[in-house]
């Protein structure tokens, strides 16, 4: 597995066959492993490798998770240095918000995986002065990325709306759509048009017809956004046709609220991060002006979570935690989130460094954790991820000797041993406040 980001740091290529050989499988701390393809054109061996990359991953046990995310890069070497171009992509997203997020839901989940990832940005009143004030309010975690449009041409937009999914038509209707809004914007940017007749539809105005499954989309009002979208960016039956199968699939996403304001009893926060080089938000309190205890980055460094209880930062990394009501159902979800965190951080200390290991080390490495790994030393260069739980004195086995920074321990005994060593693992950020002696048990 390549370390995380690999294909963009080396650069972006294309090749023969629909880039076969040039895929990467990199990680991910989100999800177990994102696939990479190379550049790609509409050619028959590119659908066959998506094809075949789908089967592979099925075949192997994969899945797309709720949390999984597609994202498709289109090129915007047309656009040049126009700054209408650059807004006309921003009003289509703005306009059609909703449908598109719809055809973003991946058809085998409930529901779309929400916007942690891919924030609906809303443009500023008095519009853009700058292609530098587009791309500044479209970053890495916006549903449109616009970081990449260059005033070159190797400029580039990324569309993550879209959930993951393992069905190859799925995927194809979803680059198809983003190829066609890309070309719809630069096709109509000189044109005082806005898309969808002027109406914004941000994720959620048609979140009311959920509840009437698909009945609403038979009738003309309930699929007007829907045609409206696709009579603006397609012209050939087919894709309207292949599309309209996608619409029939999915449901109108849920409307997506902010966090709410803090300060309710017992309530918990979280807000989405900024990147490092810039201030950190400022952190919410009580509404009576108390400060949370807790602080805890995580999800990548995507989300700061704020709270009065490790329960609490603990229930952020595992989805149904707060709500399972006995000490023995949380001690196994504390469990599968440390060998889940075993397996992702050992093949990101591993990737690159298997070279430098012998055969027997290697073997360890790039074993299964289905069976916690036993042995007597470990002396390799790489360090070795363990879970606390099969060792002496919670388990049976007895713990490697060798140095102690060749070792990562993960502790799911309790919450507060778990976070501090997802902390010390370099998994998660946390910080506390000291309690008061009336609040019970603090920092250890």
């Amino acid at each position: 597995m390549h370390p995380y980001h690999a294909s963009s740091r080396a650069g972006y290529h294309s090749g023969e066959k629909g880039g076969r050989g040039l895929w990467r499988l990199e990680l991910d701390r989100s999800v177990s492993g994102e696939l990479v393809s190379p550049i790609l054109y509409d050619e028959p061996a590119t659908w066959m490798n998506i094809l075949l990359a789908c089967e592979i991953i099925r075949g192997w046990g994969g899945s797309a998770t709720v949390n999984t995310g597609g994202h498709v890069h289109v090129s915007t070497r047309d656009y040049d240095h126009h700054l209408a171009n650059y807004v006309s992509v921003a009003e289509y997203i703005k306009h059609h918000g909703d449908t598109l997020y719809r055809l973003g839901h991946n058809p085998a989940m409930e529901s779309h995986r929400g916007q942690a990832f891919c924030q609906f940005e809303s443009l500023p009143a008095r519009g853009y002065t700058s292609i530098g004030a587009v791309r500044q309010n479209h970053l890495h975690r916006s549903a449109v990325n616009m970081g990449g449009m260059t005033e070159d041409t190797k400029g580039h937009i990324e569309f993550r709306m879209w959930d993951g999914s393992l069905d190859p038509a799925v995927i194809q209707a979803q680059v198809k759509v983003s190829l066609a809004v890309v070309e719809a914007a630069f096709r109509t940017a000189a044109l005082d048009l806005p898309p969808n007749a002027g109406v914004r539809e941000e994720p959620g105005t048609h979140a009311g017809l959920r509840s009437l499954g698909s009945a609403p989309d038979l009738t003309e009002a309930g699929s007007l956004s829907f045609r409206m979208l696709m009579d603006e960016i397609f012209w050939r039956a087919a894709d309207k046709e292949q599309l309209a199968a996608l619409f029939a699939a999915t449901r109108w996403p849920e409307r997506w609220e902010p966090p709410p304001p803090p300060g309710g009893p017992g309530m918990n926060v979280i807000v989405r991060n900024v990147p490092a080089a810039r201030q950190p938000p400022a952190a919410p309190r009580h509404a009576d002006g108390r400060p949370y205890l807790y602080e805890m980055i995580h999800a990548a460094g995507a989300l700061r979570g704020y709270a009065d209880e490790p329960a609490e930062l603990v229930a952020m990394l595992i989805p149904g935690y707060g709500e399972l009501g006995d000490d023995s159902g949380r001690a196994v979800a504390r469990i599968r989130l440390a060998l889940d965190v075993q397996v992702r951080l050992q093949a990101e200390l591993a990737a690159g460094r298997l070279g430098e290991c012998g055969p027997e080390e290697r073997a360890v490495l790039l074993g299964g954790r289905h069976e916690p790994p036993a042995l007597a030393e470990w002396t390799a260069p790489v360090p070795l991820v363990l879970v606390t739980s099969f060792y002496l004195p919670e388990g049976t086995l007895p713990r490697p000797s060798g140095p102690e920074e060749l070792q990562i321990w993960l502790d799911p005994a309790d919450d507060w041993t778990l976070l501090t060593s997802l902390h010390a693992a370099g998994v998660i950020t946390v910080g506390g406040r000291a309690r008061r002696p009336d609040q019970g048990r603090g920092q250890r």
